[in-house]
C-alpha cells in the first residue's frame, strides 16, 4: 500500500505552524499578526498634570488598558481610570486607533466616555464625562514604551456648566 505523499501546502502549513505563522487557503502563508490574530495587549501607566490652566489643577495618577482584540479599521477598545490629587476621580472606555510612523514611534488618537466624580477637584458640570486625547510613544526596549500624552475632559454641552480640562503626563506602557 502506498500512502500519498504531502501536498505542497500541507508541508508549507506544518513548518510554519511550529513557527508561529499560519496558513490559508486563498492567501498562501502569512505571520499570524498580518492576518488579524496577535495583537498584543498593553497596560499603560502615567504621572499627569489634571487642569493645565490652574483653576484647581493637581497631580494625577492613570492607569490604561488596550485588550488584545482590534476591531474593523485597525480601532481597539480601550478603559482606564485617572486619579488627581484633589480626590477627583474618572473611570472610562472607549476607542483608539494606532499609528506606526517608523523607528518604534507610533501616534495614538482616541475617544471615550465614562464617569466623573469630583471629590475636591475641578466641578466639571456633570458625572458624564468625555475624553478626546492623544499619545505619542516610542518603543524604548523590547515590548517597554515611553511616551507623552494630551487629552481633554469635558461634558461636551450636556449641561450648562462645562468648563472642561486639559490634562497633559508621561506614561509607561508594556505590551505583551
Amino acid at each position: 500500500m502506498t500512502l500519498p505523499s504531502p501536498g505542497v501546502a500541507q508541508v508549507a502549513a506544518s513548518g510554519d505552524a511550529a513557527e508561529g505563522r499560519k496558513a490559508t487557503p486563498d492567501a498562501g502563508v502569512r505571520p499570524a499578526e498580518t492576518a488579524g490574530e496577535g495583537v498584543p495587549t498593553e497596560a499603560r501607566l502615567g504621572i499627569s498634570w489634571f487642569d493645565l490652566d490652574g483653576k484647581r489643577s493637581s497631580p494625577a495618577l492613570e492607569i490604561s488598558v488596550r485588550p488584545g482584540l482590534e476591531l474593523p479599521l485597525g480601532v481597539r477598545p480601550q478603559a482606564g481610570a485617572m486619579g488627581n490629587g484633589d480626590g477627583g476621580f474618572y473611570l472610562y472606555g472607549g476607542l483608539t486607533r494606532v499609528f506606526e510612523l517608523g523607528a518604534g514611534i507610533r501616534v495614538s488618537p482616541s475617544l471615550s466616555a465614562g464617569l466623573y466624580q469630583q471629590g475636591e477637584s475641578l466641578d466639571l458640570g456633570s458625572r458624564l464625562e468625555f475624553r478626546s486625547g492623544l499619545l505619542v510613544d516610542r518603543a524604548v526596549w523590547r515590548e517597554h514604551r515611553l511616551g507623552i500624552f494630551l487629552y481633554h475632559l469635558s461634558n461636551a454641552g450636556l449641561a450648562s456648566r462645562n468648563p472642561g480640562v486639559e490634562v497633559l503626563g508621561l506614561g509607561y506602557g508594556i505590551r505583551w
